[in-house]
């Protein structure tokens, strides 16, 4: 009985040493690997040496830094190794501090580091830590990201709880791409702002628009449809019952006006529907509605970045004429509400 324990623990043991060797050799194998693709994405700059006169496009303070750490004319640091060692601890709550060994790779052409460290831990383990910024994994996309596509006209956000001009854009871009008369889109607030002047890049308009169900569709609703789906939202947002809020901000709408009565029951929050040019939303009557971010299922268009992209493509100047924000009833004075951008009744 001895005998077969003691082959059992030799056996635990071994394999508990090979698991520690394969799990090393595959952190080696990965560190390697991203050092590879660090070093292939180092572009090769118009020249191998400092010119202190290309510094006069960088922020003061810079320019006179690196005029003070570098040499004109001295060749480029194209790579840097360093070695470390020393104490760190995983957390600013304890007071436990773990020697460590580290490798640091630097690759200034490529604009990204690999950090490779080993950390001691008690009885004899460590832990490895691998940190990476890694830029030249955007090379195989810079041609298509850094695409310009039209100038901006006006500031261009998303920060507003109703609308805003980038939603806009994003609505206007629906109507015309899909010939729609309405326009939804989800009330998302992520995305980098544009400044009046700036050119607005396919990754502007990806950091704006990218989901896992970007499909669009352009479909006819009834104007009935319509306003259900405004008061689902608005139900979502402001329901008096805080276990049925569930955050977020109000679907936006392009082509069409409407007042909403946040302090309104269920069904009674959206009226006075009407279109750009005034004429009133019939219950009875479809119109021909254009969307994208469906839940639950697939919308047959493409994804909504080709469909900006196209519109903005088509256009001399990227403009917001009108920002369908909706009138607010009943709200006036309340401390939530700052700088609202539309109109308000008591």
């Amino acid at each position: 009985m001895g005998k077969w324990l003691l082959v059992a623990s030799g056996v635990i043991v071994l394999g508990a040493a090979v698991a520690v060797l394969i799990g090393q050799a595959r952190e080696t194998f990965k560190a390697e690997r991203m050092a590879a693709t660090l070093l292939q994405g180092a572009s090769h700059p118009g020249s191998d040496t400092v010119d202190f006169a290309s510094f006069t496009e960088l922020p003061p303070p810079v320019a006179r830094y690196f005029r003070h750490v570098l040499k004109d004319g001295q060749k480029l640091i194209r790579m840097g190794k360093m070695r470390q060692s020393g104490m760190l601890r995983t957390s600013t709550t304890t007071e436990t501090w773990s020697s460590f060994t580290a490798s640091h790779l630097v690759v200034p052409p490529a604009t990204g580091f690999i950090w490779n460290a080993k950390v001691e831990m008690p009885l004899a383990a460590h832990v490895r830590v691998l940190d990476s910024y890694i830029a030249g994994v955007r090379k195989p996309y810079l041609a298509t990201l850094s695409e310009p596509l039209v100038e901006a006209g006006t500031l261009l956000y998303r920060r507003g709880n109703f609308n805003g001009t980038f939603d806009q854009l994003i609505c206007d871009a629906q109507r015309a791409v899909g010939d729609a008369q309405i326009a939804l889109s989800p009330g998302f607030r992520w995305g980098t702002t544009v400044l009046p002047g700036q050119s607005i890049t396919m990754e502007h308009v990806l950091d704006q628009t990218c989901i896992t169900y970007p499909e669009t569709y352009v479909r006819e609703m009834s104007g009935e449809q319509i306003k259900l789906i405004l008061e689902d939202v608005c139900d979502n947002l402001f329901n008096p019952d805080p276990y049925y809020q569930q955050g977020g901000d109000m679907v936006r709408v392009g082509g069409m006006d409407y007042v909403c009565d946040p302090r309104g029951g269920a069904g009674n929050r959206i009226s006075s529907m009407t279109l750009d040019d005034g004429t009133a939303i019939d219950p009875a009557r479809t119109y021909k509605v254009a969307g994208w971010a469906t839940v639950g299922s697939q919308a047959p268009g493409p994804p909504i970045w080709d469909v900006v992209a196209e519109y903005l493509r088509s256009v001399d100047v990227a403009e917001v004429k009108k920002l369908n924000t909706p009138v607010l009833r009943g709200v006036s004075g309340n401390p939530g509400i700052a700088d609202y951008g539309g109109r308000m009744e008591a």
